[in-house]
C-alpha cells in the first residue's frame, strides 16, 4: 500500500472518530434533556429496532402509562357476549331488514360494519337476500 493511501486513510479514520465523539455529545445533551423532562430514552430497543411515536408521545404527555412499545397489545380484539352471527339473527327474527338498518344497528354496539358477516351468513344459507326495489343495497330476512 502506497504512504499516500495510509495517509490519507488516517485522516478519514479521524475525521470519522471526531464525528463519533461530535454525536455521542449530542446524544448525551438529548438524554440530558429527556430525563429533565421525564421521558424515557429508551436505550434497548426491540423487534425491528424503530421507536414508536406513540409510545414518545405517551412519555412526553407524562402519564402514567408504561413507554415501553412491548407492554402495549396491538390489535387485541373486542369481546362481546354474542357472536356477530347471533347478533344478525336476532335482529332479523320475524322480520326483514335492509342492509343500513342492520349496520346501523351494529354500529350502536360494535365497531365497523356487518357486510362480511352479512355476507358469509348468505353463502352459509342462513339467512335470504333480496335486491333493494328502491335502488341500492339488500335486504335481508332469516332462512
Amino acid at each position: 500500500m502506497p504512504t499516500s493511501s495510509i495517509h490519507s486513510f488516517d485522516r478519514l479514520i479521524l475525521r470519522f472518530l471526531k464525528e463519533r465523539q461530535f454525536h455521542l455529545e449530542a446524544v448525551e445533551e438529548i438524554d440530558a434533556i429527556f430525563k429533565k423532562h421525564g421521558i424515557s430514552t429508551m436505550a434497548h430497543r426491540e423487534g425491528n429496532g424503530l421507536l414508536g411515536t406513540t409510545t414518545m408521545r405517551v412519555a412526553a404527555a407524562g402519564t402514567q402509562k408504561s413507554t415501553k412499545t412491548t407492554d402495549r397489545k396491538r390489535g387485541r380484539r373486542t369481546t362481546y357476549k354474542e357472536t356477530s352471527s347471533e347478533f344478525i339473527t336476532n335482529l332479523l327474527k320475524g322480520k326483514s331488514l335492509t342492509t343500513a338498518e342492520i349496520n346501523a344497528a351494529w354500529k350502536k354496539e360494535r365497531k365497523g360494519t356487518a357486510d362480511n358477516n352479512l355476507t358469509a351468513m348468505f353463502k352459509a344459507k342462513q339467512i335470504k337476500r333480496t335486491a333493494n326495489k328502491d335502488g341500492r343495497g339488500s335486504s335481508y330476512s332469516i332462512a
